[in-house]
Protein backbone atom coordinates (compact mmCIF):
# COMPACT_ATOMS: atom_id res chain seq x y z
CA UNK A 1 0.00 0.00 0.00
CA UNK A 2 3.00 2.37 -0.10
CA UNK A 3 1.94 3.79 -3.51
CA UNK A 4 -1.67 4.34 -2.45
CA UNK A 5 -1.05 7.98 -1.55
CA UNK A 6 -0.19 8.78 -5.19
CA UNK A 7 -3.58 7.48 -6.37
CA UNK A 8 -5.10 10.93 -6.84
CA UNK A 9 -1.95 12.81 -7.85
CA UNK A 10 -1.39 11.64 -11.43
CA UNK A 11 -1.79 14.48 -13.96
CA UNK A 12 -4.24 13.80 -16.75
CA UNK A 13 -4.09 16.91 -18.88
CA UNK A 14 -6.30 15.56 -21.65
CA UNK A 15 -9.42 15.07 -19.51
CA UNK A 16 -10.37 18.49 -18.18
CA UNK A 17 -13.62 19.19 -19.99
CA UNK A 18 -16.74 19.78 -17.94
CA UNK A 19 -18.50 16.74 -16.59
CA UNK A 20 -20.18 14.57 -19.19
CA UNK A 21 -23.87 14.13 -19.81
CA UNK A 22 -23.73 10.34 -19.54
CA UNK A 23 -26.26 8.78 -17.13
CA UNK A 24 -25.15 8.60 -13.52
CA UNK A 25 -24.50 5.03 -12.41
CA UNK A 26 -22.05 3.23 -10.19
CA UNK A 27 -19.16 1.43 -11.84
CA UNK A 28 -19.36 -2.36 -11.85
CA UNK A 29 -16.58 -4.81 -12.58
CA UNK A 30 -12.84 -4.20 -12.75
CA UNK A 31 -11.29 -0.81 -13.52
CA UNK A 32 -7.63 0.16 -13.82
CA UNK A 33 -5.97 3.55 -13.55
CA UNK A 34 -3.07 4.73 -15.68
CA UNK A 35 -0.94 4.29 -12.56
CA UNK A 36 -1.84 0.60 -12.28
CA UNK A 37 -4.32 0.79 -9.41
CA UNK A 38 -7.22 -1.62 -9.80
CA UNK A 39 -10.65 -1.04 -8.31
CA UNK A 40 -13.22 -3.85 -8.40
CA UNK A 41 -16.84 -2.83 -7.82
CA UNK A 42 -19.63 -5.28 -7.00
CA UNK A 43 -23.31 -4.42 -7.40
CA UNK A 44 -23.70 -4.99 -3.64
CA UNK A 45 -21.83 -1.76 -2.85
CA UNK A 46 -18.65 -3.59 -1.90
CA UNK A 47 -15.32 -3.32 -3.63
CA UNK A 48 -11.65 -4.22 -3.66
CA UNK A 49 -8.66 -1.92 -4.07
CA UNK A 50 -5.75 -3.84 -5.58
CA UNK A 51 -2.33 -2.22 -5.57
CA UNK A 52 0.55 -4.02 -7.26
CA UNK A 53 4.18 -3.92 -6.19
CA UNK A 54 6.19 -5.77 -8.82
CA UNK A 55 5.08 -9.40 -8.58
CA UNK A 56 3.14 -8.88 -5.35
CA UNK A 57 -0.11 -7.10 -4.67
CA UNK A 58 -2.09 -5.77 -1.73
CA UNK A 59 -5.88 -6.15 -1.75
CA UNK A 60 -8.05 -4.02 0.52
CA UNK A 61 -11.83 -4.52 0.76
CA UNK A 62 -14.01 -1.41 1.07
CA UNK A 63 -17.57 -0.23 0.54
CA UNK A 64 -18.82 2.52 -1.75
CA UNK A 65 -21.85 4.71 -2.36
CA UNK A 66 -23.00 6.94 -5.19
CA UNK A 67 -25.32 9.94 -4.93
CA UNK A 68 -26.56 11.17 -8.32
CA UNK A 69 -28.61 14.10 -6.98
CA UNK A 70 -25.99 16.76 -7.79
CA UNK A 71 -24.68 17.92 -11.18
CA UNK A 72 -21.40 16.16 -10.35
CA UNK A 73 -22.24 12.86 -8.59
CA UNK A 74 -20.79 12.21 -5.12
CA UNK A 75 -18.88 8.91 -5.01
CA UNK A 76 -17.53 7.79 -1.63
CA UNK A 77 -15.27 4.89 -0.69
CA UNK A 78 -15.29 3.89 2.98
CA UNK A 79 -15.00 1.03 5.52
CA UNK A 80 -11.52 0.11 4.31
CA UNK A 81 -10.54 -3.09 6.10
CA UNK A 82 -6.83 -2.18 6.31
CA UNK A 83 -4.21 0.21 4.97
CA UNK A 84 -3.80 3.95 5.35
CA UNK A 85 -7.51 4.63 4.78
CA UNK A 86 -8.75 2.33 7.52
CA UNK A 87 -11.27 4.33 9.54
CA UNK A 88 -11.35 7.07 6.90
CA UNK A 89 -13.58 7.91 3.97
CA UNK A 90 -12.56 9.02 0.51
CA UNK A 91 -15.15 11.69 -0.33
CA UNK A 92 -15.15 11.89 -4.10
CA UNK A 93 -16.78 12.99 -7.30
CA UNK A 94 -17.21 10.81 -10.37
CA UNK A 95 -17.53 11.66 -14.05
CA UNK A 96 -18.23 9.12 -16.79
CA UNK A 97 -16.10 9.85 -19.86
CA UNK A 98 -17.60 6.95 -21.84
CA UNK A 99 -19.09 3.52 -21.15
CA UNK A 100 -15.57 2.24 -20.56
CA UNK A 101 -13.89 5.08 -18.66
CA UNK A 102 -14.52 7.45 -15.79
CA UNK A 103 -12.55 9.95 -13.81
CA UNK A 104 -12.50 10.19 -10.05
CA UNK A 105 -11.29 12.87 -7.69
CA UNK A 106 -11.43 12.36 -3.94
CA UNK A 107 -10.10 13.68 -0.68
CA UNK A 108 -9.65 11.68 2.49
CA UNK A 109 -11.43 12.96 5.56
CA UNK A 110 -13.95 12.51 8.33
CA UNK A 111 -16.68 14.76 6.90
CA UNK A 112 -18.21 15.37 3.43
CA UNK A 113 -17.07 18.99 3.59
CA UNK A 114 -13.68 17.83 2.21
CA UNK A 115 -15.33 16.59 -1.00
CA UNK A 116 -13.83 18.28 -4.10
CA UNK A 117 -16.13 20.63 -5.97
CA UNK A 118 -14.66 19.96 -9.42
CA UNK A 119 -12.03 18.06 -11.36
CA UNK A 120 -8.53 19.37 -11.81
CA UNK A 121 -5.45 18.12 -13.54
CA UNK A 122 -3.37 17.66 -10.39
CA UNK A 123 -5.68 15.43 -8.36
CA UNK A 124 -7.94 13.52 -10.75
CA UNK A 125 -7.44 9.89 -11.72
CA UNK A 126 -8.84 8.25 -14.87
CA UNK A 127 -9.99 4.61 -14.84
CA UNK A 128 -10.71 2.34 -17.78
CA UNK A 129 -12.70 -0.91 -17.78
CA UNK A 130 -10.51 -3.99 -17.76
CA UNK A 131 -11.22 -6.82 -20.16
CA UNK A 132 -13.42 -9.44 -18.51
Amino acid sequence: MKRIATFFLVPLSSFWACHSNLPCHAPAGQWESEDGHILVFETSGKGLWIDRFGTQSDTVPFEFSLDCQNAIPAFDLYNFVSGPYRGKTLFGILDWQSDTSFRLRAEVGDHPSVRPADFDEETTERFVRMAQ
